[in-house]
């Protein structure tokens, strides 16, 4: 079935279209909002259980923009809420502009404007008691909108506010935990086409060649998803198929760049669905899901208003270079649209989700191949910012709000968690999470319950992946000896790593063997861990975590020189091979620094060869014979004995050299 359909409709002269891999780049791109995002309205981010004496259930903004002028000629906001407690005044936030009166219930009432907010005086309303504000203001909004131009040049404005600039272009509540419903009436100019979030319930001829654009959205949104798009557009639908529903899927053009548009774009409504198999249906089906090309971050970022994603123009290229960011703003429609974070603490419940649920579809569509490279992007990025500053997941500090920790450390982390409950629990956890959260609000402790629910107790996970900074570095060898019956396989692993915990985590192994291999998983919780297994093969190679499932840095050791891994005791191994015929290898193991010797005797006591005699660090130790005395004669066939001494111990060993 052909689903994209291109409609061409005139109104009053002005054309309005109703209708419709390759990885390139990094979440850098992403970050490019930081500049505007941590504005913060010159305050701190508020906490879920901050002080709100009203809950806000709907917003009505109308706006009437002088884009020739950069103004809100005329805004008003009508906001309907409901007393959370006795109050007579309402703390509402809004910066800048002129605000010209207000009233609540219809009545003309006094406000005062300080600290950011603007502070409405009411008559006194009970707890439980419901009002309506309407607050009435005009000029141009200092952040939050921007007028611009589209790389055509063509005027152009904006919406994008994330975290808390909501506040410039319409007063509100700010802040991401109370949600409403909310409806926008914005007039414009012709050849103008506003896009906002919901569904466009009209377009009302004004005269004078003016257009009032009316959408309306009936779920709720938080403030900083709520969001205009105004220009020239060509408008393009395709559809997604959702159970039973069918849901437009539209992409707001310019009409320079429609056929690249259609291109781009035209893996969203297979996202879409693949989103809805995996976690829960589109949480707005009878509304829409909407792409708006603009100039948001200079053309090179996007934003997941709800219903309604901002899209860079920059990333419209007519190649899919960008296809993966189609896909993690589209992924917020579940993770940070649908279920919000609780507060700004919580930022990785937003991205880290879109980061992995991006890369997932880039699993599904195309392979798992695909999918690992884009795991090892995103810990390299991480790795990169990690040489500079360490910080945890949960509540990063100023100007790491958008980081690489809560992007692509945050994806592995949850990758992590999907490897240690398995496909099935990690998701089912995730579909009861979303479930409960749709429409509301989500906390990290939230999350874990429901992971907890299908795994038990994950505290130890989420203390030091999400609470604690850092990553574990791992310093790892391994060797094996024959003994009467098997073969020995030694393993030692060390955690060397500063400003962090030592972290508790299940690393996998593969064992080689000629013609054969074997996997197991051990756990590892301290500092210095070592294990030993018992086979009939001689293991001919070990894999570290070979499918790259930690999120790690890891160097295997070998030789004598290494000031970091600690080893778990003394111990002096079988040489290998033995017998032997030209030479053998000793292994050793040293639990602290001091004076070491090894050496050989013949069967009557005599010192034939002193191998090593030094004064060593703790560490695991490999030294050649190649059967030669002291004075570098070879010695003939016959029974030794190695030893090794130190000022605390001395074990010895016998071999076998034949010629």
């Amino acid at each position: 079935m052909n689903r994209l359909a291109i409609t061409l409709v005139v109104l009053m002269g002005v054309m309005f279209v109703y209708a419709t891999p390759p990885y390139k780049g990094n979440y850098d791109l992403l970050r490019n909002k930081e500049p505007l995002k941590n504005n913060f309205a010159n305050e701190g981010l508020a906490l879920f259980d901050s002080t709100h004496t009203y809950d806000v259930s709907h917003y009505t903004i109308r706006l009437d923009l002088d884009e020739e002028n950069n103004t809100i000629d005329v805004g008003h906001i009508t906001i309907e809420g409901t007393a959370v407690v006795d109050i007579d005044t309402l703390e509402i936030h809004f910066i800048g502009m002129t605000v010209d009166s207000v009233k609540i219930d219809g009545e003309s009432t006094t406000f005062q404007r300080h600290t950011g907010r603007l502070w409405v005086y009411t008559p006194s309303l009970e707890g439980g008691q419901s009002f309506y504000a309407d607050v009435y203001y005009h000029g141009h909004p200092l952040t939050g909108m921007f007028f611009t131009y589209t790389r055509y040049g063509e005027d152009h404005t904006y919406t994008s506010v994330e975290p808390s600039n909501a506040r410039y272009w319409f007063p509100c509540y700010d802040e991401p935990w109370d949600k409403a419903t909310s409806e926008l009436y914005c007039t414009v100019g012709p050849d103008r086409y506003v896009v906002s979030n919901g569904k466009l319930i009209e377009i009302i001829d004004e005269g004078d060649d003016r257009y009032t654009f009316h959408w309306q959205e009936v779920y709720p949104i938080a403030t900083y998803l709520i969001s205009i798009s105004v220009a020239r557009y060509t408008i393009i639908t395709d559809y997604a198929y959702v159970g039973d529903d069918t849901l437009p899927v539209i992409y707001y053009c310019y009409p320079q760049d429609s056929a690249w548009c259609a291109y781009d774009f035209g893996n969203t409504p297979d996202m879409i669905e693949f989103y809805s198999d995996i976690v829960v249906p589109y949480g707005f089906i009878s509304e829409k899901y909407g792409q708006a090309q603009a100039a948001i971050f200079n053309g090179w970022g996007a934003m997941e208003h709800q219903t309604a994603t901002t899209f860079g123009h920059n990333l419209i290229d007519g190649n899919r270079s960008f296809e993966w960011i189609v896909a993690h703003e589209l992924s917020h429609m579940w993770f940070g649209d649908l279920v919000t974070l609780a507060d700004w603490r919580h930022i990785w419940l937003n991205e880290g989700f879109a980061v992995y649920f991006d890369a997932l579809y880039t699993e599904y569509k195309y392979g798992y191949e695909a999918f690992q490279n884009r795991l090892v992007q995103f810990a390299q990025s991480y790795f990169n910012e990690d040489n500079y500053i360490r910080y945890p997941i949960f509540d990063p500090p100023p100007g790491y709000l958008f980081g690489t920790v809560e992007y692509e450390k945050a994806a592995l982390v949850l990758h992590m968690l999907r490897r240690l409950l398995g496909d099935d629990d990690f998701f089912s956890a995730i579909v009861d999470y979303v479930n409960e959260f749709s429409y509301s609000n989500a906390s990290t402790d939230e999350l874990q319950e429901h992971f907890e629910n299908y795994y038990g107790d994950l505290d130890w996970f989420f203390e030091q992946w999400i609470y604690q900074a850092g990553h574990p570095e791992y310093l790892w060898t391994w060797y094996a000896v024959p003994d009467s019956e098997h073969f020995a396989l030694n393993i030692t692993i060390s955690q060397v790593q500063d400003n962090a915990p030592i972290f508790t985590m299940p690393i996998t192994f593969e064992v080689e063997f000629p013609g054969h291999d074997t996997t197991f998983v051990l756990w590892n919780f301290q500092q210095t861990q070592s294990y030993t297994f018992y086979f009939d093969d001689e293991p001919v190679q070990v894999y570290f975590d070979p499918q790259n499932d930690l999120l790690k840095e890891v160097e295997f050791y070998v030789g004598v020189d290494s000031e970091e891994i600690l080893p778990a005791s003394f111990s002096l191994y079988q040489n290998y091979p033995n017998p032997f015929n030209s030479s053998t290898d000793f292994k050793f193991v040293l639990d602290g620094k001091g004076l070491a010797e090894l050496e050989i005797y013949d069967i009557t006591g005599r010192l034939v060869k002193t191998l090593f005699s030094g004064v060593v660090k703790a560490g695991i130790y490999n030294i050649t014979w190649n059967g030669t005395d002291n004075d570098n004669n070879h010695v003939s066939s016959g029974t030794y004995i190695y030893r090794l001494r130190t000022n605390y111990n001395s074990v010895a060993r016998k071999m076998s050299l034949i010629k």
